[in-house]
């Protein structure tokens, strides 16, 4: 008798466990495909900004849009100032990231400190730390922690765009 109470009550834990596991199945939110990210910074120099993103950081560009003085009032973004924008991606897959540099009309200056309030770091995560390096030494770009590039596991390139934002790049060890 206390065998099958045992073997009864095995049962009811199994059948118990396995509806919590296919209501959990059943009920798990499902992330919509179409939700995208971008992130965008203001630039003191476009053009400067466009050739280091491409040529050092390796995004490509995949749009630009301008708008004008009162359209950007209009929308709350400026106060009668135009606005240029340049978006770039580091990968061509769809739904990946999107990095707008963005240039307002007659904004000028530079920051100097990057650990000031607003975006000024962003971290890149790659499989090949080898090809940064190598632009980076093409185009003169000082690293942060040139005495150190190893992390543990990991290596890691820390350097700043051309407005003093700080940039970090992290990937397998370097050799």
């Amino acid at each position: 008798m206390l065998n099958k109470m045992n073997r009864l009550s095995l049962l009811l834990v199994a059948i118990l466990i396995l509806t919590i596991i296919i209501f959990a199945f059943k009920n798990k939110t499902k992330q919509d495909p179409s939700i995208r990210m971008q992130t965008g910074i203001v630039v003191s120099d476009l053009e400067k900004s466009f050739e280091f993103y491409t040529k050092v950081v390796g995004m490509t560009k995949v749009g630009t849009f301008h708008v004008d003085p009162d359209m950007a009032t209009d929308a709350g973004l400026t106060d009668h100032k135009a606005i240029d924008i340049i978006d770039l991606k580091l990968t061509d897959e769809p739904g990946k990231p999107e990095y707008k540099i963005t240039k307002i009309q007659e904004v000028k200056g530079s920051v100097i400190n990057s650990f000031q309030p607003g975006n000024r770091y962003i971290t890149i995560f790659v499989n090949d730390l080898k090809p940064y390096i190598k632009r980076l030494k093409e185009h003169n770009i000082s690293l942060w922690n040139s005495k150190r590039l190893n992390f543990g596991e990991g290596g890691v390139l820390i350097f700043n765009d051309p407005d003093g934002g700080m940039i970090e790049i992290q990937g397998p060890s370097v050799k």
